[in-house]
């Protein structure tokens, strides 16, 4: 497990609603010559990306922005984060910035993460 954890005052997972998640493609292909193309694995654990939001107030939209900026250093490091469909607490990283819109005095802040 990573030694950074997800910040308790904080949503503890990606809301369901409009969560998207895809593995990252283990399979390497090669064109042959003739013939159909070899495939192998890269790797035997693929990454899974997911892009959901959570929904914050002021208070909490500075803390994670203290979280991505000083703490993961803009995303580069890895932090425990609750899976969003099993619940299980795993090792993730932040794809992109967290995206921010506005309504009413709520943020609704969307996420891109890569499970490792």
């Amino acid at each position: 497990m990573a030694s950074i954890s997800w910040p308790v005052e904080l949503p503890f997972t990606l809301r369901t609603e409009g969560l998207k998640g895809q593995y990252k493609d283990p399979v390497l292909r090669t064109d042959m010559d003739m013939g159909p193309p070899k495939a192998r694995l890269r790797y035997t654990r693929p990454a899974k990306n997911y892009t959901g939001t959570i929904i914050v107030d002021e208070q909490q939209r500075r803390l994670l922005d203290y979280f991505y900026r000083i703490t993961t250093r803009f995303g580069a490091l890895r932090f425990n984060f609750t899976n969003p469909q099993s619940l299980e607490v795993r090792e993730f990283r932040l794809k992109a910035p967290p995206d921010e819109s506005s309504t009413a005095g709520r943020y609704t802040i969307t996420l891109q993460l890569e499970e490792l």
